[in-house]
Order: structure tokens, then sequence, then C-alpha cells
């Protein structure tokens, strides 16, 4: 897992109600995030949260501990690497 993260060239993400929205302009690919998986965009690739910051923003504001949110953020951005939505930001 990265520290830091960058939307790439061909993802173009929106809010839409309780959802962030994600479109692949590569692969026309629409992927609908949860309420955590859209604040974890937010923090992540709106706000510029390196990786602590966003684990401590979510450990306050869904409660759970550090070891719940160090595996979610270490997944989910594995899985945005994965499918080329997100690159880290080196």
């Amino acid at each position: 897992m990265s520290d830091r993260y960058r939307c790439s060239v061909d993802a173009l993400a929106r809010r839409v109600g309780a959802e962030v929205v994600v479109v692949d302009l590569g692969t026309d690919r629409i992927h609908a995030l949860n309420s955590t998986g859209g604040r974890l965009w937010e923090l992540l690739i709106d706000q510029q949260a390196s990786t602590a910051e966003a684990i401590d923003r979510l450990m306050h504001e869904f409660d759970v501990s550090q070891e719940t949110a160090t595996a979610e953020v270490a997944r989910f951005t594995d899985v945005l690497v994965g499918e080329g939505l997100v690159v880290a930001d080196v």
C-alpha cells in the first residue's frame, strides 16, 4: 500500500446521492462506491490525504478499530489500483 494516490487520467468520479460513481473512460466501466468506499475516495483522491490520515478519519467517522480501517484501506486501494482507477503517487 502506497502512502498517497491520485486519480488515473482515464477515471472520472462524481458523487451521486450516497454513492460515488467512478467511470473508467478507457473501458466504459462504471463503478458505484458505497458510503464507506465513497468517503475513502474523497479522502484519498479529492482531499489528497495520506493513507495514515485516511485510516485515522475512518476510525473516527465509522467507529472502527485501527486494524479494521487499515485492512479496509489496503483492500480498497488494491482494488482501485488493480482496476486502473488510481495510481500510487510517488
